[in-house]
Order: C-alpha cells, then structure tokens, then sequence
C-alpha cells in the first residue's frame, strides 16, 4: 500500500502487468472522488481515458511497458467529468513481482491554484491603488470616487454608486451623487431612482449594510425581496450587487454599492478585502472631519479675535506668529502688512525696541530683556502708554509652549479710578473743613462773643454806677467786638460759599486804583487805633476781576498787615503794569513769619488763626480765600517774610 508522507500532493498508483491497480495513495482518492478500497482490484484504464478512441486502448503496453516522461492525459472523476493530469510512469519490481508506478498531478487544481495566486494578486493591487488614494485625498469624496474606479475595473462590473450618512439622520443613507459608470445612457433610469431613494437600516442592500457594519452580496437583485430597486434592475438588465461600508472604528459613515449584469456568486475574497479598502476611507473621513473641524475652530477663533476689544497676538511653541488681530496690529502700530503668519516674536519685538517702546536704551538689549520675558513661563503684567491710552499688557504662557500677548484699553477705569481719588480726596479735604469749622465756632468765634458779653452784662448791671467816659468805653468795646465778629462770620462765609462753589465769578474792567482806596479808607480806624501809617502808589489802571472776590482778597492782605504790624508800624499798597497781568503788593513791617509758617502758609492742612500785635483774633481762612479767588482769576499769589522784618504780598491779576 502506497502511503504519503504528509507533503505529497501528486497522486501515485502502482498497477501489475495486467494494468490492475494494487495500491493507491491518499491524493488519488481526493482526485477521483474515491475510496481506496474503490478502486484496487480495479482496471487502471477506468481512471485514465485515452485521448483518441482509436487506439488501442490498453494502458499497459502504450504507457508503462516502454516507460516515458510526462504527457497529458485526462482523468475520470467518478461523478463523470474528465479533468486534465499530467502523467509520469515507472517501472519496479517489489517482492518478485513486476509493478507498474503511475504518478498524476492534477493540472485543474494547478490552474485554479494559478488563477487564485493572480486573483490575490491582483486584490493586493486593488488595496496598495485604494490606500495610495486613500493617503493623497483630502476629501472623502474624491477618495470614494477613485475606489468606485478601481473596484469596477478589476471586477469588471458596470456600475458603481456610492451612499452617505444623512447629514439629519445618522439612521439615513442618502445618495452622495458619486458614480462610476460604464454606460451612462444605458443606467440612466437606474441612476435617476438610486439618487431620489433613501435607505434606512436594515432596508435594502445599503440599508443591511449599515446595520450590520459588514459587506453583504446579493446574487440575483431581481429575486431579493429585500431590494426596493429590483423591478427597474430586471428592466435594465441589472443582477448581482454587494456593498461595502465606509467605516470610522465601528461606525458607518457611506457605503458603497457595486452592480453586474449577471448573476455572480459571492466572491468571499473580495468581500473580506472591501473590509481593508473601507476603513482605508474612514481614515480620510476622520482626516477631512478634523480638518474641517480645525478649519471651522480657526474661523471662530479668527471672528472672536476680530471683535474682541483687546489686541490679542498668539504664539506658538517655536516662538513664532501664530494668529492675531486688527487691534493688537493698531495698539502697537505695527506698519501694515508687516505682520505675518510664522513670523519670528524676535522680529516683532524687535521694532518695538526701536521705536522707543519698552523706553531708552540699546534696541538689542530691551528685546533681548523683553524676549526672556515673555518665554519665561510666567505671566507677566505690566501698564503702558500708547497715543495717550493706558493698556493693561499681559502675557501668558500656553501648555504648549506658546505664548498669548493681550493689551486691554484701561483709560476709562484709569481716569475712574483717578476720579474716585479725587472724591476720596475731596472727601477728606470737606472732613478737615468740617474739623475746621467746628474749631473756628468753638475756638476762634467765642472770645469775641466772650469780650462783648462780658461788656454788655457790665453795662447792664452796673449802668447807674458807671461814669459817661467808662459807659463809652464799654461802648466802644462791644462795638469793637461786634466788628471783629462780623469780620470773622464773613470770612467763615465766604470761605463756605467758596467750597460749596457757591460763589458767582463775573469778573468785568475795575479801577484798580479805587477798590484799593476804598478798602483803605475801610481799615483806617483799626490802623490810626494802633498808629500805623498807611500808604498807597497805585496809579489809574484796571484790572479785569470780580469785585466782590478783589474787594475780599485786599480787606484780608490789608486786615493782616494791620493785624501783625506792631504800634506806629508802616502798611503799604502798591500796583505795575506788567502788559498783559497788574501786580498788586501789600507790604507791612509787622512781626514778619517764619520759614516753615511761610512755606505752609496757603496750604489748607496747615491753616490756623494767630492772634495779632494786639490779641486780634481771626478765622484762619482769610489766605485761603485770598488764593482761592486769585486763582479763579487765572492769577498767582505770593509771600515774602522773615521774623521780625514785616511781610510781602504778591498779587498777579489779568489786566484790565
């Protein structure tokens, strides 16, 4: 008995003399489609027809007697059909008896062998065309119009047509408008239906596929009671079809459909290949979806930055030009078109250092400086200038290594929050006034109030027994200390009505000459009660003020000269033309100031009444005002003094 070795795959029969077979090996039985015990015993010539009927048909003398090398004869399978073998014999002798050796190969199984070795090969061609196109498209389109192409022409079947997600219904396959067709005319109709049909899971060919996420064959369309398109199939000549999907890790994104003209038989080959070829296409789906996804981000990022109010520049982890926005170019006043896409941030900074924008110095190495700044991961803040706009500038560093510069305008909460301090500060200043206040009505008005109380209640429980000269002197002394308290309520007035911006400043052409004499003749009496002499060299000119404001600026210089000028002192008033401004002096030779009182002498926070040559008192207000209204005028107020030596006061006014 002939036994194979595991590797043989010729088939070998040994025959005697007689062309009876002895033994076979296992191939032959799968050759012949018989058992071994089938066929020993039997005729040799039952399994190998001969070629021309002709000849004599005995196997033994034609083929094993003589011996010869390999020829073609046909084997008889025993369901009938003849099937090519190639033939080799042999001649042993084993035990005595003379056999024969009969090797087949079977060349049917060697062509099928062929023809699948080329079908491979040409489905690996058909995957490296599909990837190589896959690879290069950008879109999912384009890339499943070249594989409809190249299916069909290895296939060689006529019409391809590809479906895509419902861009409303992820259950929904619609048409995409894709085709390949080899007889457009021909699949018109075809065509015309497939495009206005839908196809939810489960319905149809492209429906199973979409459920199923596997490729599916349908011998015969017209017989499929599951294809909605048959009837026009079978009008046209349509039979066989499968499809494939489109596949994004388990999800189907299209599917694609292929038709023949005949009935074909499910090539499982081809179908498993599809698998490969569809997820080639999701890939293109997934590169052109996050495309588009990054295309669509960029675009939102580019309108947000568009109308943000901040200037706003973006920076990448090589330091170079990312995105920015119309407001960051004007903030800076970068030239236009000088910004660009990739740009080194060196570049940039470095004309800024030029121009002066991160103040004097060598430009190298303020961009220098500046560049560690803003690649030091850390968020730096600082406040600039720029064409009279205060900008927050802040600069922050990405998880990526980029970098995010902002300049937010700040000029509206800078001058808000300059206008809170100033309330703040006028707040303060009213809080000192009201302390003021209080002290001049507590202090400096009760010894006036005191004096002439004191002389009033005198007079009246002792005005029988008081002589007429000490009657007059009582008098006299309340009169006194009447006008001193009017003086004093009138500058606490007037300095009220002044804070409260109360006082109407309607400034007009006054002789300057006259208002002087007239606040002369005015402090005349509390002069000559203490022998001052008063002098005046003001010659005929104007000066353009508010009387009411000039007649208290002098009545308080003049009260003050009197006041701090000692017994038989000298007061003097004197003006020059200076063109456009009128100098007025008023000059006395009292008990003079000094340095520290004359330096804080017009300053609020150090004011305080002091008593005069005679213990006159006052409000301490009387210099305030006087600068208070001076300045309204657009003028300056001025003093000069040392102790012991009398006191000066400069007054400049508009001339008149």
């Amino acid at each position: 008995m002939l036994e194979s070795n595991g590797n043989t795959v010729d088939g070998i029969i040994a025959v005697d003399e007689r062309g009876i077979v002895k033994s076979v090996n296992p191939a032959v039985e799968a050759m012949f489609g018989c058992a071994a015990g089938d066929l020993v015993g039997g005729d040799v010539n039952l399994l190998i027809a001969q070629p021309d009927a002709s000849v004599d048909s005995d196997f033994v003398s034609r083929h094993l007697t003589a011996g010869s090398g390999p020829q073609a004869v046909e084997g008889q399978h025993q369901g009938g059909e003849a099937f090519p073998l190639e033939m080799t014999t042999g001649e042993l002798v084993l035990g005595g008896e003379r056999l024969f050796l009969v090797v087949l190969r079977d060349l049917a199984g060697q062509r099928r062998s062929e023809q699948v070795l080329h079908q491979r090969s040409e489905l690996i061609q058909l995957l490296q065309r599909t990837a190589t196109d896959a690879n290069s498209a950008d879109k999912l389109a384009q890339a499943m119009r070249d594989t409809l192409a190249d299916v069909c022409a290895y296939n060689g079947w006529p019409i391809a047509h590809a479906y895509v997600l419902s861009p409303d219904d992820e259950n929904l396959l619609v048409s995409s408008g894709i085709w390949h067709l080899d007889d457009a005319e021909r699949f018109s109709s075809f065509r015309e239906v497939t495009e206005g049909a839908t196809f939810e899971r489960d319905v149809g060919l492209p429906g199973r596929v979409l459920a199923s996420g596997r490729p599916d064959w349908i011998v015969d369309v017209t017989q499929d009671a599951n294809f909605p398109r048959a009837e026009l199939a079978n009008d046209i000549g349509v039979k066989a079809g499968f499809a494939c999907p489109v596949l994004v890790g388990s999800k189907v994104v299209a599917v694609l459909e292929f038709f023949a003209a005949q009935a074909i038989e499910p090539d499982q080959m081809l179908l498993g290949s599809l698998l490969q070829v569809g997820t080639q296409l999701g890939r293109v789906y997934e590169r052109e979806w996050s495309g588009r996804v990054l295309h669509e981000s960029a675009q939102e990022l580019r309108d947000v930055l568009a109308n943000v109010i901040q200037g706003v520049a973006m920076f990448d982890s090589d330091h170079r030009l990312a995105m920015w926005n119309d407001q960051y170019r004007h903030v800076l006043g970068f030239p236009e078109g000088f910004l660009q896409v990739g740009m080194p941030a060196r570049q940039a900074v470095a004309l800024l250092a030029e121009k002066g924008f991160f103040g004097d110095g060598d430009p190298e190495r303020l961009t220098e400086e500046r560049l560690e700044l803003l690649w030091s991961g850390q968020v730096q803040r600082r406040e600039v200038t720029v064409g009279g706009k205060v900008y927050d500038a802040a600069s922050l560093p990405t998880p990526g290594g980029g970098a995010v510069i902002t300049y937010t305008d700040i000029t509206e909460l800078k001058q808000a929050q300059a206008r809170i301090e100033a309330h703040r500060d006028a707040l303060e200043e009213l809080n000192q006034q009201k302390t003021r206040l209080f002290s001049i009505i507590a202090h400096d008005l009760r010894n006036p109030f005191n004096s002439l109380l004191g002389n009033a209640e005198m007079m009246t429980r002792l005005g029988d027994k008081l002589s007429p000269e000490q009657l007059t002197a009582n008098a006299e002394a309340i009169h006194e200390s009447g006008r001193r308290l009017f003086d004093l309520l009138e500058n606490l007035l007037e300095w009220a009505r002044s804070q409260m911006d109360q006082v109407v400043f309607e400034p007009q052409s006054i002789d300057l000459d006259a208002l002087v004499q007239r606040n002369i003749d005015l402090l005349r009496p509390a002069a000559e009660a203490k022998n001052i002499r008063l002098d005046t060299d003001v010659p005929p000119m104007a000066v353009r003020a508010d009387s009411h404001m000039l007649d208290t600026v002098l009545r308080n210089l003049l009260g003050n000269a009197v006041k701090f000028s000692e017994e038989a002192g000298r007061v003097s008033v004197s003006a020059r033309d200076e063109g456009a401004w009128i100098e007025l002096k008023v000059a006395d030779s009292g008990v003079g100031m000094a340095p520290d009182e004359l330096k804080n002498l017009f300053q609020s926070e150090f004011t305080h009444s002091t008593e005069g040559t005679r213990g006159e008192s006052g409000t301490g207000l009387g210099l305030l005002l006087c600068k208070d209204f001076v300045e309204r005028h657009g003028g300056t107020i001025a003093a000069e003094s040392s102790p012991g030596r009398g006191s000066t006061f400069r007054v400049r006014l508009p001339a008149g």
